[in-house]
């Protein structure tokens, strides 16, 4: 509480003009030897400054109590705490956050995020772009806990707008959202703009970042990642199907150039393409065959394209997207038929490449270059489904049971993949796939957009 002084003199002798501005203001008045009350001038008096410090240091015992902050009384050093939060898990690291902002800073420190990849100390997440999302918000699923969650509003998102054709590719603790389309929802997928806008969503900080474009703009094209690196390829831009692939550095926001396709290639939704053995897997899709029909007609490829980052070349990986045949006459026949591709999407799950299409999983052998049936899908899903994986098991999210279809689905099925010993031999084994449901997305359901994994 303020305590003026009395006019008059001080107890060092100076005036009331000379000391007015130098009042003590949060202390009692001295004795006097008069009766008249005197106050103390600042600096004149060993107990102005005594006092002076029992207020500053009652100041910032008030200011440390306010302060979300207040660890800094713990005097704990950073290594410490990096050490100490290394033994949490994600959940209880997204509350530390919550404590203070040097908390915050340390769970998502670069160097912290780095340690805790390295030592395999990171949770997986599913990240899903719904079709019809919530105030336009993109879904987060926790598979240790089955539990789903909001995520942060989606980059550019105007309120009856449909962002369409764009690719989804994690690194690390970020999912980059490239390309694209985006079209009024009442017009069709054709009126579409084709954009080349990049989107950079943290897992650690939960934002979102515009990085730099690509260039061309591209929709329905191949995009995977090889290490820190996205790589796409083929697609098409409001004039034409590409044949052009390009390499986006995540860590320097930079595009390069790199060796185009042997021929143009587009997806129906999007290209199938995935990373196998450090490799861009180009499967399936479609492609303008020229020299062929004159009225430049699209076909069905009958060949992948890989691309090696090492040696920056792309090699033909013949019929490799074919699936066995299934004639009702010989269900069980395994030779490659010509009149079957490869449409639906594509994982990598335990070492082995899946396909998920016409309601079964199929097995890519990359010695005999044919589809095996691994099992049947889950009971609902049929077409524009989510297909992810999260080691052995893979997801399926939502999407419609049929082709068209009213109906759409907001489940999610859990495949687990295990491989069985035969009792034919020693080295044959057989691949067994088991499902089990898990909680559903909720108010999100119908056509996936865009999926998959990110660290935290």
């Amino acid at each position: 509480m303020s305590i003026p002084g009395p006019s008059g003199e001080c107890s060092c002798g100076h005036t009331d003009s000379r000391c007015e501005e130098n009042k003590l203001t949060t202390s009692t008045p001295t004795r006097s030897t008069n009766s008249k009350e005197k106050f103390i001038h600042k600096g004149c008096h060993p107990l102005r400054q005594e006092l002076l410090q029992m207020n500053e240091k009652s100041k910032k015992e008030e200011q440390l109590c306010e302060s979300d902050d207040n660890y800094d009384m713990l005097r704990i050093p950073d290594h410490l705490l990096h050490y100490l939060f290394s033994k949490l898990s994600s959940k209880c690291l997204a509350k530390c956050k919550t404590v203070s902002k040097d908390f915050k800073r340390i769970v998502e420190d670069p160097e912290f995020v780095k340690y805790r990849k390295q030592n395999g100390l990171m949770e997986p997440r599913i990240l899903v772009v719904p079709e019809n999302p919530n105030e336009s918000m993109a879904r987060a699923y926790h598979p240790a806990d089955d539990k789903w969650f909001d995520g942060p509003p989606l980059p550019g998102y105007t309120k009856g707008e449909v962002h369409e054709a764009f690719a989804c590719v994690s690194v690390g603790s970020c999912l980059f959202i490239l390309g694209g389309s985006r079209r009024p929802a009442n017009l069709p997928s054709e009126s579409g703009r084709i954009c080349g806008d990049v989107w950079k969503y943290d897992a650690t900080t939960n934002s979102w970042s515009k990085m730099q474009e690509m260039n061309p703009p591209r929709r329905l094209f191949a995009a995977s990642r090889i290490g820190t690196k996205i790589y796409v390829a083929g697609g098409q831009t409001s004039a034409a199907i590409l044949k052009t692939a390009q390499v986006y550095d995540t860590v320097e926001n930079k595009w390069e150039d790199i060796p185009d396709l042997g021929c143009q290639r587009l997806g129906c939704r999007q290209l199938p393409s995935v990373t196998l053995n450090e490799e861009l897997w180009i499967i399936g899709g479609r492609f303008e065959q020229h020299n062929t029909e004159s009225d430049g007609s699209e076909f069905e490829t009958d060949f992948a394209e890989v691309y090696n980052p090492v040696t920056k070349n792309w090699r033909l990986v013949y019929q490799s997207h074919r699936r066995p045949y299934q004639a009702q006459q010989d269900p069980d026949h395994d030779d490659l038929s010509r009149d079957m591709q490869v449409e639906g999407p594509l994982v990598v799950a335990g070492g082995k490449l899946l396909c998920l299409q016409n309601k079964k999983v199929w097995q890519y052998d990359q010695v005999t270059t044919k589809w095996t049936p691994v099992g049947d899908g889950p009971g609902g899903a049929g077409h524009d489904s989510g297909f992810v994986s999260v080691g052995n098991q893979i997801y399926v999210i939502g999407g419609r049971p049929h082709r068209p279809a009213l109906q759409t689905l907001d489940t999610v099925e859990v495949g687990e993949i295990r491989e069985l010993q035969t009792l034919s031999g020693v080295d044959k084994r057989q691949t067994d796939l088991s499902w089990r449901k898990a909680s559903p997305m909720g108010f999100n359901h119908g056509k996936i957009l865009g999926v998959d994994v990110v660290l935290v």
